[in-house]
């Protein structure tokens, strides 16, 4: 290990010290797995200690790390644009529970008006 390695190592496990004052190496070694879990980035002693309190638990489940909450029937009736800039615009499509996914349907004066580049 050169000199300034040795330095980093020394001023990380100082401020570990600071954070945890009765230290051993079984918490050090504990904590470095759970930062292997929780990081793709090889451990560093800086990087353990810049994480140290993240690192006192291993992370949650990868499986439901992603899992979208249970939504409720009043979550369904609000339907597919509630929270979005759309709310407060509600097209006819929105109206209409049975036809909120669907184009409203053309109109004679609709199709009077279609122009299909013959200009």
């Amino acid at each position: 290990m050169t000199e300034r390695a040795k330095n980093a190592a020394g001023v990380a496990l100082a401020e570990i010290n600071k954070a945890k004052s009765d230290l051993t190496p079984a918490e050090i070694e504990r904590r470095a797995e759970n930062y292997r879990r929780h990081f793709t980035a090889p451990i560093t002693p800086n990087a353990l200690a810049m994480h140290w309190a993240k690192c006192a638990n291993p992370p949650e489940s990868r499986a439901n790390r992603y899992q979208m909450p249970a939504l409720t029937d009043a979550d369904h009736e609000k339907g597919f644009f509630h929270g979005t800039e759309f709310d407060d615009q509600p097209s006819k499509a929105q109206k209409s529970p049975v036809n909120r996914y669907q184009m409203p349907a053309a109109t004679a004066e609709d199709h009077k008006n279609e122009s299909w580049g013959d200009a």
